[in-house]
């Protein structure tokens, strides 16, 4: 577990960082040891209000194993804390399962997908994810057409303009590729998290379906990845 000297100066002197500080250490400590061995490192950050007013409330990395959560100094709804925790828990544990049983996230995937053609998405942050691959998708296209131009614009005004080799071509569309397959699953990937927050026992003033029938679906398709 790390927390950055900052963060640490600010659960000394601020009442409302210390108080999600000992929230999230009840979450962490109440979590099974099986969700616990996820994570390599449980890094923990203080961010003071920013101007826009935005911020980012965790994030898990799937490539070095650390899941971080941000504290906030005018948070004083501390069901968020435990919120992050879980939602992040949760993208560490679909994590595993891609990696372990990738025909049962497979199934799912399918199966959340086919909910969400119908029928809104189980959260508005969740929504947020719906177009992501068709974004990704246009962006790449977006990017091919903006480096075949250039090399238009190069060969009628070469002094002003470098060509863009093929090296460099296919460089940026195996960084849009990465994307696309990153974005492929976000959505499903989005889902399962919320329902780990669920099931988990918070988020629950965010829900945007009311159907009973379609909630259960949800939750069969997540207890049978898990099974």
């Amino acid at each position: 577990i790390y927390m950055t000297p900052a963060t640490k100066k600010m659960a000394e002197t601020n009442p409302l960082i210390k108080m999600q500080h000992h929230a999230l250490k009840k979450a962490w400590n109440g979590l099974p040891d099986e969700q616990r061995d996820l994570v390599k490192t449980l890094k923990i950050k203080a961010q003071k209000q920013t101007k826009s007013g935005t911020f980012t409330a965790g994030s898990w990395t799937r490539d070095t194993g650390v899941l971080t959560v941000v504290l906030h100094e005018n948070e004083s709804d501390l069901k968020e804390t435990f919120n992050t925790l879980h939602h992040e828990i949760g993208h560490a544990q679909y994590n595993k399962l891609m990696n372990e049983h990738p025909e049962k996230v497979e199934k799912f995937n399918r199966e959340i997908k086919e909910i969400g053609s119908s029928y809104s998405a189980l959260t508005s942050y969740v929504g947020s994810y719906r177009g992501a691959y068709r974004k990704a998708i246009d962006a790449k296209e977006k990017q091919k057409k903006y480096l075949e131009n250039w090399n238009k614009k190069h060969e009628q005004y070469p002094q002003r303009y470098s060509k863009v080799s093929e090296f460099e071509f296919e460089k940026s569309m195996a960084i849009m590729d990465h994307n696309i397959n990153i974005a492929q699953n976000i959505y499903e990937n989005e889902t399962h998290s919320a329902l780990a927050q669920l099931v988990a026992g918070t988020n629950t003033s965010d829900i945007r379906i009311t159907d009973k029938k379609v909630l259960n679906k949800m939750f069969d398709a997540y207890k049978e990845l898990h099974s």
